[in-house]
């Protein structure tokens, strides 16, 4: 976090709820792995969510059922 800022990188990516609200104190621009999946979706790089999710979930990715339902719901699926 210390070299984005000194960077002054465009864009975080972090999962970790600590490393995200220090990196919200140091007011950088940042996302997670499912708003990197998000964002293939929307860039036609992946042609589904479902899956890929399904998959991060099998292999133990925590993501409450609200917030999977919220992104598939934005993803369009």
């Amino acid at each position: 976090m210390i070299l984005a800022g000194e960077l002054q990188a465009d864009l975080v990516i972090l999962d970790d709820g600590l490393a995200r609200r220090h990196a919200k104190y140091l007011n950088l621009n940042l996302t997670g792995t499912i708003g990197v999946l998000l964002k293939a979706k929307q860039e036609n790089v992946i042609e589904q969510l479902r899956p890929v999710l399904g998959e991060l979930l099998e292999r133990g990715f925590y993501l409450s059922d609200q917030v999977c339902a919220e992104v598939l719901e934005l993803a369009g699926e």
